[in-house]
Protein backbone atom coordinates (compact mmCIF):
# COMPACT_ATOMS: atom_id res chain seq x y z
CA UNK A 1 0.00 0.00 0.00
CA UNK A 2 1.32 3.43 -0.95
CA UNK A 3 1.87 6.00 1.79
CA UNK A 4 1.68 9.75 1.23
CA UNK A 5 3.03 12.96 2.75
CA UNK A 6 2.10 16.63 2.27
CA UNK A 7 4.46 18.59 0.06
CA UNK A 8 4.82 21.08 2.94
CA UNK A 9 7.28 18.56 4.40
CA UNK A 10 9.71 19.71 1.68
CA UNK A 11 9.49 23.38 2.64
CA UNK A 12 12.95 24.86 2.12
CA UNK A 13 14.21 21.85 0.13
CA UNK A 14 14.91 23.72 -3.12
CA UNK A 15 16.61 26.64 -1.39
CA UNK A 16 18.77 24.33 0.72
CA UNK A 17 19.85 22.22 -2.25
CA UNK A 18 20.71 25.34 -4.26
CA UNK A 19 22.95 26.52 -1.41
CA UNK A 20 25.21 23.57 -2.31
CA UNK A 21 25.31 24.68 -5.97
CA UNK A 22 23.11 21.72 -6.92
CA UNK A 23 19.98 21.95 -9.10
CA UNK A 24 16.99 20.87 -6.95
CA UNK A 25 14.74 20.36 -9.97
CA UNK A 26 17.05 17.62 -11.23
CA UNK A 27 16.92 15.80 -7.90
CA UNK A 28 13.15 16.19 -7.62
CA UNK A 29 12.68 14.88 -11.16
CA UNK A 30 14.83 11.84 -10.36
CA UNK A 31 12.64 11.23 -7.32
CA UNK A 32 9.48 11.48 -9.42
CA UNK A 33 8.37 14.87 -8.05
CA UNK A 34 7.47 17.87 -10.21
CA UNK A 35 8.90 21.07 -8.73
CA UNK A 36 5.61 22.91 -9.25
CA UNK A 37 3.94 20.48 -6.83
CA UNK A 38 5.86 22.13 -4.00
CA UNK A 39 4.07 25.43 -4.56
CA UNK A 40 0.90 24.01 -3.00
CA UNK A 41 1.68 22.78 0.54
CA UNK A 42 -1.50 20.71 0.78
CA UNK A 43 -0.65 18.53 -2.21
CA UNK A 44 0.27 14.94 -1.42
CA UNK A 45 3.22 13.07 -2.86
CA UNK A 46 4.21 9.45 -2.45
CA UNK A 47 6.31 8.80 0.62
CA UNK A 48 8.78 6.79 -1.47
CA UNK A 49 9.38 9.83 -3.69
CA UNK A 50 9.85 12.05 -0.65
CA UNK A 51 12.46 9.72 0.87
CA UNK A 52 14.27 9.41 -2.47
CA UNK A 53 14.44 13.20 -2.80
CA UNK A 54 16.08 13.41 0.63
CA UNK A 55 18.60 10.65 -0.04
CA UNK A 56 19.50 12.15 -3.42
CA UNK A 57 20.16 15.46 -1.70
CA UNK A 58 22.40 13.78 0.89
CA UNK A 59 24.43 12.20 -1.91
CA UNK A 60 24.66 15.12 -4.35
CA UNK A 61 25.15 17.77 -1.68
CA UNK A 62 27.59 15.47 0.12
CA UNK A 63 26.08 16.37 3.48
CA UNK A 64 25.13 13.59 5.93
CA UNK A 65 23.26 16.20 7.99
CA UNK A 66 21.01 17.38 5.15
CA UNK A 67 17.96 16.02 7.01
CA UNK A 68 18.78 18.04 10.10
CA UNK A 69 19.24 21.21 8.05
CA UNK A 70 15.94 20.66 6.26
CA UNK A 71 14.22 20.15 9.62
CA UNK A 72 15.63 23.49 10.80
CA UNK A 73 13.63 25.26 8.07
CA UNK A 74 10.33 23.75 9.26
CA UNK A 75 7.92 25.30 11.75
CA UNK A 76 4.46 24.75 13.14
CA UNK A 77 3.14 26.26 9.88
CA UNK A 78 4.48 23.16 8.13
CA UNK A 79 1.54 21.27 9.60
CA UNK A 80 -1.02 23.58 8.00
CA UNK A 81 -4.46 23.55 9.61
CA UNK A 82 -3.34 20.93 12.12
CA UNK A 83 -0.76 23.47 13.31
CA UNK A 84 -3.38 26.19 13.88
CA UNK A 85 -5.49 23.68 15.78
CA UNK A 86 -2.50 22.75 17.96
CA UNK A 87 -1.79 26.41 18.68
CA UNK A 88 -5.32 26.86 20.07
CA UNK A 89 -4.97 24.12 22.69
CA UNK A 90 -4.81 24.82 26.43
CA UNK A 91 -1.45 23.13 27.04
CA UNK A 92 1.50 21.75 25.13
CA UNK A 93 0.34 18.24 26.07
CA UNK A 94 -3.05 18.91 24.46
CA UNK A 95 -1.29 20.26 21.37
CA UNK A 96 0.94 17.17 21.12
CA UNK A 97 -2.12 14.95 21.57
CA UNK A 98 -3.66 16.70 18.54
CA UNK A 99 -0.48 16.00 16.58
CA UNK A 100 -0.53 12.38 17.71
CA UNK A 101 -4.15 11.98 16.67
CA UNK A 102 -3.99 13.76 13.32
CA UNK A 103 -0.40 13.23 12.10
CA UNK A 104 -1.74 10.89 9.40
CA UNK A 105 -3.26 13.97 7.73
CA UNK A 106 0.27 15.26 7.19
CA UNK A 107 2.18 11.99 6.72
CA UNK A 108 0.43 8.66 6.97
CA UNK A 109 3.71 6.74 7.25
CA UNK A 110 4.63 8.34 10.60
CA UNK A 111 3.32 7.69 14.09
CA UNK A 112 3.91 9.88 17.15
CA UNK A 113 3.88 8.53 20.70
CA UNK A 114 3.94 10.65 23.87
CA UNK A 115 5.34 8.89 26.94
CA UNK A 116 4.28 10.65 30.15
CA UNK A 117 4.71 7.72 32.55
CA UNK A 118 7.58 9.43 34.40
CA UNK A 119 6.69 12.21 36.81
CA UNK A 120 9.58 14.48 35.85
CA UNK A 121 10.45 13.60 32.26
CA UNK A 122 8.66 12.64 29.07
CA UNK A 123 9.48 11.55 25.54
CA UNK A 124 8.07 12.27 22.09
CA UNK A 125 8.82 9.18 20.00
CA UNK A 126 8.58 8.84 16.21
CA UNK A 127 7.85 5.51 14.57
CA UNK A 128 6.99 4.19 11.15
CA UNK A 129 3.47 2.90 10.62
CA UNK A 130 4.74 0.34 8.12
CA UNK A 131 7.91 -1.77 8.36
CA UNK A 132 8.70 -1.16 4.69
CA UNK A 133 9.06 2.52 5.60
CA UNK A 134 11.30 1.93 8.59
CA UNK A 135 12.66 5.36 9.44
CA UNK A 136 16.08 6.09 7.99
CA UNK A 137 18.61 8.26 9.81
CA UNK A 138 17.74 11.19 7.55
CA UNK A 139 14.02 10.84 8.17
CA UNK A 140 14.57 10.62 11.93
CA UNK A 141 16.75 13.74 11.86
CA UNK A 142 14.12 15.63 9.85
CA UNK A 143 11.22 14.49 12.02
CA UNK A 144 12.89 15.13 15.37
CA UNK A 145 14.34 18.50 14.33
CA UNK A 146 10.91 19.51 12.96
CA UNK A 147 9.29 18.41 16.24
CA UNK A 148 11.88 20.44 18.11
CA UNK A 149 11.10 23.54 16.02
CA UNK A 150 7.34 23.10 16.48
CA UNK A 151 7.59 22.78 20.26
CA UNK A 152 9.86 25.81 20.26
CA UNK A 153 7.19 27.74 18.33
CA UNK A 154 4.56 26.71 20.87
CA UNK A 155 6.53 27.08 24.11
CA UNK A 156 8.98 29.86 23.31
CA UNK A 157 12.59 30.52 24.30
CA UNK A 158 12.35 28.62 27.61
CA UNK A 159 12.02 25.35 25.71
CA UNK A 160 14.93 22.91 25.83
CA UNK A 161 15.42 19.17 25.39
CA UNK A 162 17.32 16.91 27.80
CA UNK A 163 18.52 14.38 25.25
CA UNK A 164 17.83 12.98 21.80
CA UNK A 165 17.67 9.20 21.45
CA UNK A 166 18.57 7.55 18.14
CA UNK A 167 18.33 3.86 17.37
CA UNK A 168 21.23 3.95 14.95
CA UNK A 169 24.44 2.38 16.27
CA UNK A 170 26.93 4.00 13.91
CA UNK A 171 27.82 7.69 13.82
CA UNK A 172 28.28 8.95 10.25
CA UNK A 173 27.86 12.64 10.92
CA UNK A 174 29.19 15.44 13.09
CA UNK A 175 27.70 14.67 16.52
CA UNK A 176 28.77 18.04 17.92
CA UNK A 177 26.73 19.91 15.31
CA UNK A 178 23.63 17.83 16.08
CA UNK A 179 24.06 18.38 19.81
CA UNK A 180 24.53 22.11 19.23
CA UNK A 181 21.23 22.28 17.36
CA UNK A 182 19.22 20.36 19.96
CA UNK A 183 21.15 21.86 22.86
CA UNK A 184 21.58 18.48 24.52
CA UNK A 185 23.44 15.19 24.24
CA UNK A 186 22.72 12.45 21.69
CA UNK A 187 22.23 8.85 22.86
CA UNK A 188 22.92 6.18 20.24
CA UNK A 189 21.79 2.52 20.21
CA UNK A 190 18.58 3.60 21.93
CA UNK A 191 15.38 1.55 21.88
CA UNK A 192 13.38 4.37 20.29
CA UNK A 193 13.92 7.49 18.20
CA UNK A 194 12.83 10.10 20.71
CA UNK A 195 13.02 13.69 21.87
CA UNK A 196 13.21 13.70 25.70
CA UNK A 197 12.41 16.71 27.88
CA UNK A 198 11.11 17.80 31.28
CA UNK A 199 7.42 17.11 31.98
CA UNK A 200 6.72 20.62 33.23
CA UNK A 201 6.82 21.86 29.61
CA UNK A 202 3.68 19.81 28.92
CA UNK A 203 1.66 22.02 31.27
CA UNK A 204 2.59 25.27 29.52
CA UNK A 205 0.04 27.09 27.39
CA UNK A 206 0.97 27.60 23.72
CA UNK A 207 2.25 31.15 23.43
CA UNK A 208 1.37 32.02 19.83
CA UNK A 209 -0.44 35.34 19.53
CA UNK A 210 -4.18 34.95 18.81
CA UNK A 211 -4.12 37.58 16.04
CA UNK A 212 -1.24 35.70 14.40
CA UNK A 213 -3.20 32.46 14.53
CA UNK A 214 -6.26 34.18 13.04
CA UNK A 215 -4.13 35.59 10.20
CA UNK A 216 -2.56 32.21 9.66
CA UNK A 217 -5.98 30.55 9.49
CA UNK A 218 -7.16 33.27 7.11
CA UNK A 219 -4.19 32.54 4.84
CA UNK A 220 -5.05 28.84 4.91
CA UNK A 221 -8.66 29.64 4.05
CA UNK A 222 -7.80 31.97 1.19
CA UNK A 223 -5.42 29.38 -0.23
CA UNK A 224 -8.52 27.19 -0.66
CA UNK A 225 -10.72 29.96 -2.11
CA UNK A 226 -10.40 33.76 -2.40
CA UNK A 227 -12.05 35.85 0.32
CA UNK A 228 -13.06 39.43 -0.51
CA UNK A 229 -15.56 42.11 0.41
CA UNK A 230 -18.29 40.42 -1.65
CA UNK A 231 -17.87 37.07 0.09
CA UNK A 232 -21.08 36.22 1.94
CA UNK A 233 -21.27 35.01 5.54
CA UNK A 234 -22.26 31.55 4.31
CA UNK A 235 -19.25 31.44 1.99
CA UNK A 236 -16.94 32.43 4.84
CA UNK A 237 -18.44 29.71 7.04
CA UNK A 238 -18.05 27.16 4.24
CA UNK A 239 -14.43 28.16 3.65
CA UNK A 240 -13.66 27.85 7.36
CA UNK A 241 -15.30 24.41 7.45
CA UNK A 242 -13.25 23.36 4.44
CA UNK A 243 -10.08 24.55 6.14
CA UNK A 244 -10.80 22.65 9.37
CA UNK A 245 -12.24 19.47 7.88
CA UNK A 246 -8.89 17.62 7.84
CA UNK A 247 -8.59 17.92 11.63
CA UNK A 248 -11.52 15.53 12.05
CA UNK A 249 -12.85 17.87 14.77
CA UNK A 250 -14.81 20.33 12.68
CA UNK A 251 -17.46 21.18 15.28
CA UNK A 252 -19.73 24.23 15.24
CA UNK A 253 -17.93 25.61 18.30
CA UNK A 254 -14.51 25.26 16.64
CA UNK A 255 -15.74 26.94 13.45
CA UNK A 256 -17.19 29.81 15.49
CA UNK A 257 -13.96 30.17 17.45
CA UNK A 258 -11.85 30.28 14.30
CA UNK A 259 -14.14 32.95 12.83
CA UNK A 260 -14.12 35.02 16.02
CA UNK A 261 -17.87 34.47 16.54
CA UNK A 262 -20.01 33.18 19.37
CA UNK A 263 -21.57 29.79 18.42
CA UNK A 264 -25.06 31.33 18.78
CA UNK A 265 -24.11 34.11 16.36
CA UNK A 266 -22.89 31.48 13.88
CA UNK A 267 -26.17 29.62 14.24
CA UNK A 268 -28.17 32.83 13.64
CA UNK A 269 -26.21 33.52 10.44
CA UNK A 270 -27.06 30.06 9.18
CA UNK A 271 -30.70 30.28 10.26
CA UNK A 272 -31.16 33.52 8.31
CA UNK A 273 -30.14 31.58 5.20
CA UNK A 274 -32.59 28.79 6.04
CA UNK A 275 -29.95 26.21 6.82
CA UNK A 276 -28.17 24.57 9.74
CA UNK A 277 -24.59 23.78 10.59
CA UNK A 278 -25.08 20.07 9.84
CA UNK A 279 -26.56 20.84 6.40
CA UNK A 280 -23.77 23.32 5.63
CA UNK A 281 -21.10 20.80 6.65
CA UNK A 282 -22.65 18.15 4.41
CA UNK A 283 -22.89 20.57 1.47
CA UNK A 284 -19.22 21.52 1.84
CA UNK A 285 -18.23 17.86 1.81
CA UNK A 286 -20.38 17.15 -1.23
CA UNK A 287 -19.01 20.06 -3.25
CA UNK A 288 -15.40 19.35 -2.34
CA UNK A 289 -15.76 15.63 -3.05
CA UNK A 290 -17.18 16.27 -6.53
CA UNK A 291 -14.55 18.93 -7.29
CA UNK A 292 -11.64 16.69 -6.30
CA UNK A 293 -13.01 13.57 -7.99
CA UNK A 294 -13.20 15.57 -11.21
CA UNK A 295 -9.43 15.92 -11.24
CA UNK A 296 -7.32 13.54 -13.27
CA UNK A 297 -5.05 12.40 -10.46
CA UNK A 298 -6.75 12.08 -7.10
CA UNK A 299 -6.20 9.58 -4.31
CA UNK A 300 -9.63 8.67 -2.93
CA UNK A 301 -8.26 7.56 0.43
CA UNK A 302 -6.46 10.87 0.96
CA UNK A 303 -9.59 12.72 -0.17
CA UNK A 304 -11.61 10.91 2.49
CA UNK A 305 -9.11 11.98 5.18
CA UNK A 306 -9.09 15.58 3.96
CA UNK A 307 -12.89 15.63 4.23
CA UNK A 308 -12.66 14.59 7.87
CA UNK A 309 -13.57 10.91 7.53
CA UNK A 310 -11.53 8.51 9.65
CA UNK A 311 -11.41 5.89 6.90
CA UNK A 312 -12.27 5.37 3.24
CA UNK A 313 -15.14 2.94 3.93
CA UNK A 314 -17.13 5.57 5.85
CA UNK A 315 -16.61 8.15 3.09
CA UNK A 316 -17.62 5.60 0.42
CA UNK A 317 -20.85 4.70 2.22
CA UNK A 318 -21.74 8.36 2.71
CA UNK A 319 -20.93 9.25 -0.91
CA UNK A 320 -23.09 6.38 -2.17
CA UNK A 321 -25.96 7.61 0.01
CA UNK A 322 -25.57 11.05 -1.58
CA UNK A 323 -25.19 10.08 -5.23
CA UNK A 324 -26.10 6.41 -5.56
CA UNK A 325 -22.60 5.24 -6.55
CA UNK A 326 -19.22 4.90 -4.81
CA UNK A 327 -16.51 7.58 -5.22
CA UNK A 328 -14.46 5.23 -7.41
CA UNK A 329 -17.47 4.47 -9.64
CA UNK A 330 -18.19 8.19 -9.95
CA UNK A 331 -14.56 8.90 -10.87
CA UNK A 332 -14.46 6.13 -13.48
CA UNK A 333 -17.67 7.40 -15.07
CA UNK A 334 -16.29 10.91 -15.66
Amino acid sequence: MNCYIRTASLNGYSELVRSYQVNPNDLLAQAGIVESQLREPNNFIQYDAYLKAIELAVTHCQDPLFGLRLGKSQSIKTLGIMGTYMARQSTLLDALNVAQKFIYLHADAIQLMIDTTSQNSCALTVRSTNTIYDLSTQKVLITLSTAYQIIKDLVGPTWRADKVCLRQPVVNFDVNEVEDFFGCRIEFNALQDSLCFQSHFLRLKPRLDESLINQWLYNEMTSQAPVNAQTTNIERIEQTILALLPTGDCSKDNIAKCMGLHPKKLQRLLSVQGTSYRETLENVRKKEALKELGKRHVNVTMLALRLGYSELAIFSRTFKKWFGVSPSEWKDAI
